[in-house]
């Protein structure tokens, strides 16, 4: 039987609902059982004279085949005298409370809403035990979880899919990678793992398994780079912090600048996020070259023309700007080093792909030779960045602490709730990781 279950105390506060969010069947507890006990339950508020009073309904239930002392049934259920939320994680707690809530005497409309409540609560526990063997892992950041709980809840009631916290039973994985790829190996049953980030390098590492379907997040973190590059771009040629600083001391001394529009830009990666990237840019004025493994045009583009990751030197003797959007792969590492750098003159350098792209002593030697004018840097080899990393007190670099672009559950479940369509009917899913290309 599927092994499901809603932590309680990630249940968001002040959510209002009458139903089961989720179960864990034990053994021998079937939805035979669950249907006699609601049909006996609904007979008593309805006043059915045939129907047992409600200490032998709970007496019967607590005598059934399984054991109601060891009872993993989560339940949530919104009383009809406080409204309130009231959680049932074992049979003395369920016992507890109708005890004490049929106790009080009801008018017949409050008992018609009691009953249909239950109903629903009933109709969704028993469409969970017959649901079969689609069973959903969560593991997000902590600030996160509630929310992919609340926003999946619907999914789990109706009987589409169970969650549970059993690894070993788990189907699907919804995850962060660096919170499950150490122990990536307890999820035996795994068949179908959803990232949450576009990221996937530590999921790809060589021994890692394979035996499973790998996806990620496409197409929603491209305006969130773009403004990231785009804002630290404008901040940069306008010289806003110095502004500040006169502020500060009181000056009035104009900075020259220059405009966007007319600069060259080199993307290296033409991705969904090179891709949306180029457009922004694009749209601002700047002409935009993008670069790759291979030097194939992607469709569509906006690129002005795209060439081999080796082949840069012309356009980087003319670029402004530099984006790195590569991904973690032995084809990218070390691609920004010193014979990339010392092509471009006074370069603004953003790394908002992956940390291995970039050869770190050679970018703090650009950047003294004057190749490489301020780097953003958004990604490292190593995070967090060590606080002995000479990138801290470089007055040619911004660190910011991978922040570029972050996953929003809302975007991620958008995303998650199309392949888990396409996987309940066994279409094609979107963004299938090629576990050898590492993206």
């Amino acid at each position: 039987m599927p092994a499901l279950v809603y932590p309680t105390r990630r249940v968001p506060e002040g959510r209002k609902m009458s139903t089961v969010v989720a179960i864990e069947v034990p053994n021998g507890f079937n939805r035979d059982d669950w249907t006699e006990f609601h049909d006996n339950y609904e007979r008593y508020l309805e006043n059915d004279a045939s129907a047992p009073p409600i200490s032998a309904i709970l007496a019967a239930s607590s005598e059934s085949s399984y054991s109601m002392e060891q009872w993993p049934c989560v339940l949530l259920y919104t009383s009809i005298h406080d409204g309130k939320d009231h959680f049932f994680t074992s049979f003395a707690q369920f016992q507890a409370f109708f005890e004490h809530e049929l106790s009080e005497p009801l008018t017949r409309p409050l008992k018609a809403r009691q009953a249909a409540a239950f109903r629903q609560a009933m109709t969704a526990m028993c469409n969970c035990i017959q649901m079969g063997t689609y069973l959903l892992y969560i593991e997000a950041a902590e600030a996160d979880q509630a929310e992919y709980y609340t926003a999946l809840a619907d999914l789990v009631s109706d009987g589409h899919i169970g969650l549970t916290t059993d690894r070993a039973r788990t189907t699907i994985l919804l995850a962060d990678p660096p919170l499950v790829s150490s122990s990536l190996v307890d999820f035996s049953s795994l068949k179908w793992f959803q990232s949450t980030f576009a990221g996937i390098d530590s999921l790809t590492s060589a021994g890692m398994r394979r035996d499973y379907t790998l996806t990620n997040i496409k197409g929603i973190f491209g305006q969130l780079i773009s403004e990231y590059v785009i804002g630290n771009l404008i901040c940069h040629l306008r010289s806003f912090h110095q502004l500040k600083s006169q502020q500060q001391a009181g000056q009035w001394a104009p900075v020259p600048y220059r405009s966007l529009r007319g600069l060259v830009a080199v993307v290296l990666g033409t991705g969904s996020i090179g891709l949306e990237l180029a457009q922004n840019l694009t749209h601002l004025g700047l002409e935009v070259h993008g670069a790759n493994t291979t030097g194939m045009l992607p469709e569509p583009h906006c690129f002005r023309s795209v060439a081999r990751l080796a082949d840069l030197g012309p356009v980087l003797a003319r670029a402004a700007v530099v984006v790195s959007t590569l991904p973690d792969t032995p084809a990218t590492h070390d691609t920004l080093d010193t014979a990339l750098f010392s092509q471009c003159s006074g370069a603004a350098l953003f790394n908002v792909g992956r940390g291995t792209a970039v050869n770190d002593a050679d970018l703090l030697t650009a950047i003294e030779q004057g190749h490489v004018a301020h780097a953003f840097l958004d990604v490292f080899r190593d995070e967090p960045l060590p606080q002995s990393h000479p990138f801290w007190a470089c007055p040619g670099v911004t660190v910011t602490p991978h922040v570029a672009a972050v996953s929003f559950p809302s975007d991620v479940v958008s995303l998650f709730r199309e392949n888990l369509r396409r996987y309940l009917t066994g279409e094609g899913l979107l963004n299938v990781v090629d576990f050898d290309k590492g993206y």
